[in-house]
């Protein structure tokens, strides 16, 4: 059994990103099938590694990277297979999603387009009024505008179609001198 005190607090560095990746294998690796509570407060450091992650729009190679340990610890540990699982898809999605949303640069086509919609409107538009401008679905613009404001591309205030999106002010372009 490792100390409890050092391990709670590898835990708690787990949970908050001290540790890297590599770090949180080597841990599991020392952890052993028959210690069930350690293995439940390991699997919980994971999920609140993962979610802060996600909170934090993670992406590309550090995401891929999490991908793969977690799918390593899942086989390494029978008893957290299945949910630790589920922590590497759904880092998986996100990482993808992140990437291909976003790209290398940041921005796509359809930012592109509702950033300009945007401009367009002197600044401020409503989320029916972008849907019109870039000809976006609202179903597909909803997550779009959520994920844009959640990296403060955009600023959102409101609920539905007559939320407001507006740029924020360092994004802004003065249209008189």
């Amino acid at each position: 059994m490792i100390d409890d005190m050092k391990f709670a607090r590898k835990l708690e560095g787990i949970a908050t990103l001290e540790y890297d990746s590599h770090d949180v294998l080597l841990l599991a690796h020392r952890l052993r099938p028959n210690e069930k509570d350690a293995l439940q407060r390991f699997y919980e450091a994971l999920r609140s590694a993962v979610w802060h992650l996600l909170a934090s729009q993670t992406y590309g190679v550090e995401m891929n990277r999490w991908h793969d340990v977690l799918r390593q610890i899942a086989a390494l540990h029978a008893p957290l297979a299945e949910r630790v699982r589920v922590l590497a898809d759904l880092a998986l999605t996100s990482g993808r999603f992140g990437f291909l949303a976003y790209g290398e640069e940041g921005q796509t086509w359809h930012v592109q387009e509702i950033l300009a919609a945007v401009r367009k409107g002197g600044g401020s538009l409503s989320l029916s009024e972008a849907c019109s401008a870039t000809g976006i679905s609202f179903e597909f613009m909803l997550p779009i505008t959520n994920n844009m404001a959640a990296l403060g591309i955009l600023d959102k205030k409101g609920y539905g179609g007559e939320a407001k999106l507006t740029l924020p002010f360092s994004k802004r372009i003065p249209t008189e001198v």
